[in-house]
Formats: C-alpha cells, structure tokens, sequence
C-alpha cells in the first residue's frame, strides 16, 4: 500500500533511520503506478542522498529517474540543473566533464522553458539558457534563446538589452541585424 509506505518512510526519516527511509522510498518509486507517489519518493531520496548521506551520484540518479517518469515535470528539471550546476562547480571535476554538464544543463534549461507557462519565468529562463550557451562560444542559440525570451517578454527590459548587445560592434550599433 503505497501511502502507507510514504508514511514510514516519513517515520523513518523522523527517526533518521537513513537506511530504512531509502529502503522503503526505493520500494515506492519501483512499485507505484502512479506518477505523483513515484516522484515523491524520488524527490526525497534524492534530498536524503545530496543533503544528509552526501552522495551526489545517488542523488543525480534519483534526479533522473524522476525526469524518467515525467519529462514534462518542472520541479524534476530545475532539480536536475541544480545538481549538475552544482557538480560542474567541483575543482576536482575536469574540463571535458564540465563542459558535458554545461551541454546538458542548456539541453534541460529548453526543455523547461517549452514546459513553462508564466511568460515572464519562461523569459528568465531563457536568458540563463542565452548565458550558458554564451560560455559554450554558440552565438547563433544565444541570438535564438534571447529573441524567444523577448518575444515571450517584450516588457521584460533586461531581455531588450542582452538582445541589443548582441548586435553591438565595436561603437557601432547594427541595426539591421537587431531588426
């Protein structure tokens, strides 16, 4: 009965039985039918791992059975960004690494901006995903991101501004590019 196994799971992390509480969540997210019990089994594994056991390839792998089961979920992609930008700021990690979660960081920030219904957080998004792609040298998808996130925001004055130093060379301002 899968409530019931949330709650022990609830029990156990009260208690800190950290290895009964991933037990009982690793039971509910392979057995569950439903979506939402599976993410939230996932969800709290993946904090337990990150936060308390620190295990980040245990938390990451969480993270991407929660993507698994919902592509299309936001709180399962913001997670996911979070952890791999947070691995990518390790000093130990090496530069092909780095740049491995840098391509899968833009890859899930234009997911969550295609999954994102406020326009202004979709805005915002897109600039994140224009800064990314701007550290990986890709000038076409940072002019692409930047004029999505101003069309989805045209009062959103920051979005304007990235977008027309986009066309400034030098002293000059190419206005027809910027047209």
């Amino acid at each position: 009965h899968i409530p019931s196994l949330l709650t022990l799971s609830e029990l156990c992390i009260a208690q800190r039985a950290w290895p009964e509480a991933i037990e009982t969540l690793e039971e509910v997210a392979s057995t569950a039918r439903e979506p939402a019990p599976k993410l939230t089994a996932l969800f709290a594994l993946a904090s337990i791992h990150q936060k308390i056991l620190v295990r980040p390839e245990e938390a990451e792998r969480a993270l991407r059975r929660a993507r698994d089961v919902d592509e299309d979920n936001p709180r399962a992609i913001r997670a996911l960004i979070h952890h791999l930008a947070t691995k990518s700021q390790g000093e130990d990690i090496d530069a092909a690494l780095k740049l491995q979660c840098k391509l899968e960081i833009a890859q899930l920030l234009e997911r969550l901006a295609t999954v994102e219904k406020d326009k202004n957080t979709k805005c915002e998004i897109l600039l994140e995903l224009a800064d990314i792609r701007g550290q990986l040298k890709d000038q076409n998808l940072v002019e692409k991101a930047l004029i999505e996130a101003v069309a989805q925001a045209p009062q959103h004055a920051r979005a304007f501004a990235r977008l027309g130093r986009l066309f400034k060379v030098e002293a000059n301002f190419d206005a027809v590019s910027y047209a």
